[in-house]
């Protein structure tokens, strides 16, 4: 089957389901559109329902999840308790980067996509290109979103969490006030093996969230994580353990919520 412009399937189905997110959630919120790489990516914000606002959510879902839909529920709570929020959905894939390509390199890509999808293993030349597919893709975001007075607190899923984990300990992106890593991995050895370092590098603060239902690249580093945390001396980082669901699912965004509001309370905000 043939795609124009070396479009894949996968690619066209992402779309879709995004789509029908927007189909269902676009009455109750504000669709902002901006243009990476060439592509169309729309945003889903959500004002809060408070007449004091402490900031701006930014809510990002993991590779794996095409469909932001598992944000929404959590987006709800966190406007609830005065937080403006924005729903990004999962980061534009490899597949999107180049779209001439030969049969070969396209099969390449998509597999490569397919692998990021599944939590799979990867190679350290595909970690890379993601690497930079996702940078290209906040960097603009940084840029252009709107931001209301009061604090930036990014909360990602699964790979984009420790991408995102990577790219502000290296300070390629200006950090955050807080970050909430939700179920954090990479699905490359080496860099996984890192992330603990990673996130205890970070100047912001750290809430480490994951559940034993998560894939084996989150909770094999889950006590590599909170010892790093410990060595560094990082004050505000803490881990939780989501327990009777995997931490990306819908179900324990009362749970996770209620960590994230604990948590910014206890640093004063």
């Amino acid at each position: 089957m043939q795609f124009a412009s070396g479009q894949s399937y996968a690619q066209q189905n992402n779309q879709h389901l995004y789509s029908q997110d927007l189909s269902y959630y676009a009455p109750t919120a504000q669709v902002e559109t901006l243009e990476v790489n060439g592509q169309q990516l729309s945003l889903l914000r959500h004002d809060a329902d408070t007449a004091s606002v402490k900031g701006l959510a930014l809510l990002i879902s993991d590779f794996s999840r095409p469909s932001a839909s598992n944000l929404h529920q959590l987006s709800k709570r966190l406007n609830r308790a005065g937080w403006q929020t924005l729903i990004i959905p999962a980061p534009v894939t490899l597949e999107l980067t180049n779209l001439d390509l030969s049969q070969e390199q396209a099969d390449r890509q998509q597999q490569l996509a397919n692998s990021f999808r599944k939590g799979e293993f990867v190679d350290q030349q595909a970690a890379e290109q993601l690497e930079q597919t996702f940078l290209s893709q906040m960097q603009t975001i940084n840029q252009s979103v709107n931001q209301p007075s009061g604090f930036r607190l990014v909360i990602a899923q699964g790979m984009s969490a420790a991408w995102l984990a990577k790219i502000y300990q290296e300070k390629k992106l200006p950090a955050p006030d807080a970050l909430v890593a939700i179920g954090p991995y990479f699905p490359q050895w080496q860099l996984n093996q890192q992330l603990g370092e990673m996130l205890a590098g970070m100047t912001a603060p750290v809430l480490d969230l994951y559940s034993n239902s998560d894939n084996n690249w989150v909770t094999s580093t889950s006590e590599r994580r909170r010892i790093e945390a410990q060595k560094a001396f990082k004050v505000h980082y803490r881990q939780r353990l989501v327990a009777g669901f995997a931490s990306n699912a819908t179900e324990p965004s009362g749970f996770i919520s209620r960590e994230i509001t604990g948590w910014v309370k206890s640093m004063g905000w």
